[in-house]
């Protein structure tokens, strides 16, 4: 397939699936929060088959390890089937496997339950969330979009530590995890059967001859969307989806080749800022530790998560202001006026109100550049087409850094009894990941520009060029 490939769709068409997708996109973020939800049915499980809490939290154990494994290949299944028919699927896999938790006889079925649940989660929140909002909103305020989107994480972990609580004091496990159940349904199979539409698998152009105003045509390593002359000229039916087809998918695996390193260095870049992410995990754990009063300890903790609803949007609208060196700068030093100045704070032992919640501003903001930044540069290293397959095994390499992060933050405190050589060395292996970030990013480009050339080499289809001019001036 010639990566010249234009795709005519009717403009009120076009903004409406890129309208309703957003919100989709908005909803497998929602999905992603319910790792919050799980966290309220720990104790009322153990009670409920009578185990203890680390056989119960094997289930947790199981379902994150096959989530990361399992996000290499949702990315090629998004190629393969569709964003859209994906998060259906995901979406009714998942739903059935909560559900089928309330029933489950012993905590052995609640194990074996967890692997299809992984799955299932792997193909309907971040990748496909991060595949329709980079795929449709290729303009230069994409980054805003997307952060706007991704505030479907912290409103969605807010809400559920308010509705959880009661209802597991009044149904207790079984009620709790029926709930959970409905939330997948809700916020799973219903957007992506009504909502999600499959990202044009080329540039546009309105019916009229005119191209969408706010397309970014300077982004010149995503091939679908330059200025080339088209190849090939497709008009989507009403009912047809605009995205790839057949033909198109077997093209984009083999567009694939060469960009092994790419996907390597991004996905080791992931590995090594997880560490700064799994802070949420053990924020808790280190406020008890430097003897933070408990009620100083809950206000930190609300306004970090405030901070981090508020951190994805100002992320997003930092990558489309900014150039990609002033970006990687600024990242630069929220890494390092992040967790480091926090522990020198709580080291230190001035531990106030006017210094702890500065720095937690600037936490949050470093703790949202893996899931705002890294997709974005993702697509802007490999393009739209290429993005779910890459960025699946990105995700795989978060998901392992996350695996090894947590357990590995407590390690340090079981050695020194304290937290701050974690969080000094978040920061050290965080800045080589965003060195690696900025290299995966270059190495990306340099890959398209030669792999574009050879593409303006290689002898063109003439039937085709001759019809795609006359068809568009037809249009």
């Amino acid at each position: 397939m010639s990566q010249a490939l234009v795709v005519v769709m009717e403009e009120r068409r076009y903004r409406r699936h890129r309208a309703t997708s957003t919100v989709a996109a908005f909803a497998a973020f929602v999905i992603a929060s319910l790792s919050i939800a799980f966290g309220f049915v720990v104790v009322p499980g153990t009670k409920h088959f009578g185990v203890s809490t680390a056989q119960f939290l094997l289930f947790y154990s199981i379902f994150i390890l096959v989530s990361a494994i399992s996000m290499s290949f949702v990315g090629s299944w998004i190629v393969r089937l569709g964003v859209r028919r994906l998060m259906t699927v995901s979406g009714v896999v998942g739903s059935a496997s909560v559900l089928a938790m309330a029933l489950a006889p012993n905590i052995y079925v609640i194990y074996l339950l967890a692997v299809p649940l992984g799955v299932a989660v792997a193909g309907s929140t971040l990748l496909p969330a991060n595949t329709l909002a980079t795929g449709w909103h290729t303009h230069p305020r994409r980054g805003t979009v997307l952060g706007i989107a991704a505030v479907g994480t912290g409103l969605g972990a807010m809400t559920w530590g308010l509705v959880f609580p009661p209802i597991i004091q009044t149904w207790g496990f079984q009620g709790g995890v029926i709930t959970i159940g409905g939330i997948f349904c809700l916020f799973g199979i219903l957007p992506g059967f009504l909502l999600a539409k499959n990202p044009p698998a080329g540039r546009v152009i309105f019916t009229d001859g005119t191209a969408p105003i706010d397309v970014n045509v300077r982004e010149c390593n995503d091939p679908a969307i330059t200025d080339a002359a088209p190849n090939e000229i497709r008009r989507p039916a009403e009912d047809e989806e605009a995205g790839m087809t057949e033909a198109d998918r077997g093209g984009s695996r083999a567009g694939l080749a060469g960009y092994g390193l790419v996907a390597f260095l991004l996905a080791m870049a992931a590995l090594l800022c997880a560490p700064e992410g799994a802070f949420n995990s053990v924020q808790p754990a280190v406020y008890e530790s430097v003897g933070l009063d408990a009620t100083l300890a809950g206000y930190a903790l609300s306004f970090n998560a405030l901070c981090g609803i508020l951190a994805k949007p100002a992320l997003g609208f930092m990558h489309d202001r900014l150039g990609t060196r002033a970006l990687f700068v600024m990242l630069t030093i929220l890494f390092i006026a992040g967790l480091p100045l926090m522990g020198l704070v709580l080291q230190a032992g001035y531990v106030q109100l006017r210094l702890l919640f500065p720095i937690l501003a600037v936490t949050a903001l470093s703790m949202a550049v893996t899931t705002v930044i890294l997709p974005l540069i993702v697509v802007e290293a490999a393009g739209r087409q290429r993005f779910p397959a890459i960025y699946g095994v990105v995700l795989t390499g978060y998901f392992c850094g996350l695996a090894i992060s947590v357990p590995g933050w407590g390690l340090v405190f079981d050695i020194s009894g304290a937290y701050f050589i974690a969080m000094y060395g978040s920061c050290v292996v965080g800045l080589i990941g965003l060195g690696l970030l900025y290299l995966g990013l270059q190495r990306g480009h340099r890959r398209t520009r030669l792999q574009s050339a050879d593409d303006s080499t290689a002898p063109a289809d003439t039937s085709a060029e001759a019809d795609g001019p006359a068809s568009l001036a037809r249009s």
